[in-house]
């Protein structure tokens, strides 16, 4: 597990400076401030952020959205950011499909918002990584989470929570979609309508209580699923 990390594109120090301290309020990992386009390429193929702010005006042979254009095969989330309220400047970037846009100034929970809502756009997406992970949230703040490291997921209502051995993650989608969007790979078996646990934590069960022992937790099995884990543990 680790926090998710925002390299800032902006050529004004004093506003790059207000963004840092905001982004570390926030409780995220800042990568720092290219402030040229040659400085933003080696920053994003050296750093990989997990989100990039652009300024769109930086002082250069090509500005904020042209370098957008040529980081898109990245799949890497981008608020532009401008002083300018330019429609011109949000036509070319709405091309682009930015995960925000935002003008200056703009205040800590605006900034928060924005970030959060592109993020939720962006989490349940494992291919957009190349290391198999998800931005799940806790406390206010996304981190990024290996699949491997969750134990086990319950839904609650329109609720999903991630299990960890550290941490508790939430994100507001079904069941359904979160198997259909995270379990290519058949890691995660579903043991109970509102359960699925990961099949490397799969070593008990208590045929009596219809309960797993996990991380000091018993997980219910549904009566539906107790020939599916029994079938499990026979293989494994």
């Amino acid at each position: 597990m680790s926090l998710l990390s925002i390299l800032v594109v902006e050529d004004d120090p004093s506003f790059a400076l207000e963004l840092e301290m905001m982004i570390n309020e926030l409780g995220y990992h800042y990568l720092g401030n290219p402030q040229t386009s040659n400085e933003a390429f080696k920053a994003i193929a050296s750093k990989k952020p997990d989100l990039i702010i652009m300024d769109i005006n930086i002082q250069n042979a090509i500005d904020g959205i042209s370098i957008a254009e040529n980081i898109q095969s990245s799949n890497i989330p981008i608020i532009f950011i401008t002083g300018f309220e330019s429609t011109e400047y949000f036509e070319r970037a709405k091309k682009l499909q930015p995960a925000g846009y935002l003008v200056k100034p703009f205040h800590l929970l605006t900034l928060r918002g924005v970030i959060e809502k592109a993020l939720i756009d962006y989490s349940l997406l494992p291919s957009k990584t190349t290391d198999n992970s998800l931005l799940l949230k806790s406390n206010n703040t996304f981190h990024k989470v290996l699949i491997d490291n969750i134990l086990w997921i319950q839904v609650d209502g329109n609720y999903c929570y991630f299990f960890t051995e550290e941490k508790k993650f939430v994100h507001k989608l079904s069941m359904k979609r979160v198997l259909n969007q995270i379990n290519e790979k058949d890691k995660f078996l579903k043991i109970h309508r509102k359960y699925a646990i990961h099949k490397s934590q799969l070593k008990n069960f208590d045929s009596k209580n219809n309960t797993i022992h996990l991380n000091e937790e018993d997980i219910p099995v549904g009566r539906n699923y107790r020939n599916k884990v029994m079938e499990f543990l026979k293989e494994s």
